[in-house]
């Protein structure tokens, strides 16, 4: 206390007064206890009821001595519930100083630091990187003790704007990274490409708490991937993507049963496609194995048993081999947009599942089935019932017969590769009803007969319009473009027409039109007068624009 009572006497204040100064302090002690907190309601209703027993005590010493107690005490009375408050608020603050990290935690994320960049002094920089450390570094406090615990670590480069630590030259995985228990992401983006090295046994001991695990673009990230991996039941997404992975497919990652994505993309992983994926995996939303040495057939479990949630199913450029499955009809793929099965060793005859599920239909964005030259046989009518299809690639696989005319019903369709197959017969005139159409490559087939476009079609297209190496394709001179289609004119067709010069024709007149000439630019008629008027008239401008430089030339040296 600030002064004694009799200080307190010599003020004018009666013992009644110090009674009541002392009860306000009472009151003040319980805020100094709990700190800058609102204090229970339960400690509010005791407060309040002391309070109302002081007033009730003044009261019935009289309306006299409740009047005596001045402005003074009043002030007093304010000053000293304020610096009980104040004193409760820096006690927190302390507190708070004092939260510290788990010491393993914070011996392992220094030792992580040092392994993925020497070059600086992690200790001196950062006394407690859990409470001010460098960006991609992420702690949080324990419920109970309040002790920090790392969840979180990210190193390598992504962009400019994320300023994540930098991998050095030698950067390396510590094993005793696995000693973060409550690790909840870990990520090395574009990490280790100088100095090879492998993902650690021990990152399986990191346990359930692991949701997002990424090594992407390393490399030097080589090795086989830990079946251990399959212990840490809590991933949601495991990303090793462009790196330079070896081995197969660890059976164990059928374990992951909470797994939204999978990505082992870009590798160098062998093997076969483990069945045990399509039983284990059912919440899986993203499947992507493109770009490795993958060999085998496609498990029809994979399609036949159906993935729920499935949007992106990617297996291109593999090895994979033997026939298509032909599963999709099954009602759990109701979710997939995307299907890449391109450059890959297919044989057999195209799936008419496909095009013959309900689920599909509605769903199917992308379909990739390019360059498996062991495919044959023709491409089934029902595709046209996938009406959401956005792109739709089928080249190079040996298809032949018929474009189906049910691709008019592809509505929403902006891409359509037809090349390198032996398609015959004549192209479907309806496909230049398709609205959203921007791409047309039909190049390389045995297609015959006149390019049913009208020149609106054709111009609107422009060099997207692919229509070469159909030895029995004709075109007619419609309209003047810009471009060859390099094809020849149609037997018994006008050089001439109302449209102007032909349709860009490259290469010799087609055998029969007497009055039509080969140029480079296309086939134009002799007598046709306003064909020369246009070349006068490009001539002339040739010769103003030279005569006008040489004005300028001159113009500059005699200034």
């Amino acid at each position: 206390m600030l002064f004694g009572k009799s200080s307190w006497h010599h003020h004018h204040l009666r013992p009644d007064h110090l009674n009541f100064v002392e009860e306000v302090m009472i009151l003040a002690a319980p805020a100094a206890m709990y700190g800058c907190s609102t204090p229970a309601s339960s400690s509010h209703s005791h407060e309040a009821l002391q309070l109302s027993s002081i007033h009730r005590r003044l009261g019935r010493r009289g309306q006299l001595q409740a009047a005596s107690i001045d402005l003074r005490l009043l002030q007093l009375k304010f000053v000293i519930v304020l610096s009980a408050l104040m004193w409760s608020c820096s006690q927190s603050l302390v507190r708070a100083q004092e939260a510290v990290t788990n010491p393993q935690d914070l011996e392992v994320l220094y030792e992580v630091m040092y392994s993925i960049n020497y070059e600086w002094d992690w200790r001196s920089l950062y006394t407690d990187p859990c409470t001010g450390g460098p960006q991609g570094i992420g702690c949080e406090p324990d419920a109970v003790t309040g002790i920090y615990y790392v969840t979180q670590m990210e190193f390598g480069f992504i962009s400019s704007l994320d300023n994540f630590i930098p991998c050095s030259y030698n950067a390396t995985i510590p094993s005793s990274i696995g000693k973060l228990t409550r690790l909840d992401s870990l990520f090395f983006f574009n990490c280790f490409v100088n100095q090879t090295v492998s993902i650690p046994d021990e990152i399986a001991q990191l346990g359930s708490s692991l949701r997002l695990l990424t090594f992407s673009g390393n490399s030097a990230l080589a090795g086989s991937i830990p079946s251990g991996i399959g212990n840490l039941t809590g991933l949601q997404r495991l990303i090793l993507s462009q790196n330079s992975l070896e081995g197969t497919i660890p059976e164990e990652l059928a374990t992951l049963s909470a797994l939204t994505q999978l990505d082992l993309s870009s590798n160098k992983l062998t093997g076969s496609i483990p069945e045990s994926l399509s039983s284990g995996l059912s919440n899986l939303v993203i499947l992507d194995m493109r770009y490795n040495h993958l060999n085998g057939e496609i498990p029809a479990a994979l399609i036949a048993s159906g993935f729920g949630a499935l949007q992106r199913l990617a297996l291109s450029n593999n090895q994979l081999q033997g026939s298509i499955p032909d599963a999709f009809t099954h009602a759990s793929l109701a979710s997939l947009t995307f299907l890449d099965l391109s450059y890959n060793a297919f044989s057999g005859v195209f799936p008419p599942s496909l095009g013959n599920s309900n689920s599909l239909s509605s769903s199917l964005q992308d379909l990739f089935v390019s360059s498996n030259s062991g495919m044959g046989g023709d491409i089934p009518a029902s595709l046209g019932n996938l009406v959401n299809l956005v792109r739709l690639d089928l080249s190079s696989s040996n298809y032949s017969g018929a474009i189906p005319s049910s691709f008019r019903n592809l509505v929403n369709l902006r891409y359509l590769g037809l090349s390198d197959n032996r398609l015959s017969g004549s192209i479907p005139p309806e496909l230049a009803d398709l609205p959203y159409l921007f791409t047309l490559n039909l190049d390389d087939n045995q297609l015959t007969g006149p390019v049913p476009f009208a020149p609106t079609f054709v111009q609107k297209m422009g060099r997207n319009l692919m229509v070469s190496g159909n030895p029995g394709l004709c075109y007619t001179p419609v309209v003047e473009v810009k471009f060859p289609l390099q094809l020849q004119l149609c037997p018994n067709s006008s050089s001439t027409s109302s449209g102007g010069t032909g349709a860009g024709a490259g290469g010799s007149s087609y055998p029969g039109s007497s009055a039509a000439t080969a140029t480079s630019g296309g086939v134009h008629s002799r007598g046709n007068a306003a064909t020369r008027w246009s070349s006068i008239q490009e001539l002339f401008s040739s010769w103003v624009l030279q005569l006008s430089a040489c004005f300028v030339l001159v113009f500059v040296q005699l200034q």
